[in-house]
């Protein structure tokens, strides 16, 4: 039975480096803005770049969680530290639930003020 222990090879990041690296990804908000922009077929002509930048959130996403996640409890005494993971797993699925909320209730609103949004002709 193999069971590997050393997740090292996962931590490219440093516990110092996590909170940069999520900054840093605020250009991807940025390139959101300008892709949802009416001047996106200037800049994206072809879909590859769109998907791309969903691609690489996504992944960057994913992984600074982890990190987040892996680095989190290592800051606290033995006895907190599956005290801080709970905690640490429960706000981030209420981030996740109330970012979906938020964005259900920008689209409810821009669809409220632009009905011919809501259908499209065949």
């Amino acid at each position: 039975q193999m069971c590997i222990r050393d997740r090292s090879y996962f931590k490219l990041i440093g516990p110092d480096r996590v909170f940069i690296s999520v900054l840093i990804r605020l250009v991807f908000v940025v390139s959101f803005c300008l892709i949802g922009s009416r001047f996106s077929n200037a800049y994206f002509v072809n879909d590859w770049w769109i998907i791309l930048n969903i691609v690489l959130f996504g992944i960057s996403n994913g992984y600074l969680c982890s990190l987040a996640m892996i680095y989190g409890p290592e800051d606290f005494i033995e006895e907190e530290k599956e005290s801080a993971g709970k905690m640490m797993a429960f706000y981030l699925t209420g981030g996740i639930f109330g970012g979906s909320l938020l964005a259900q209730a920008i689209m409810s609103r821009i669809v409220a003020s632009q009905p011919c949004l809501l259908y499209t002709s065949p």
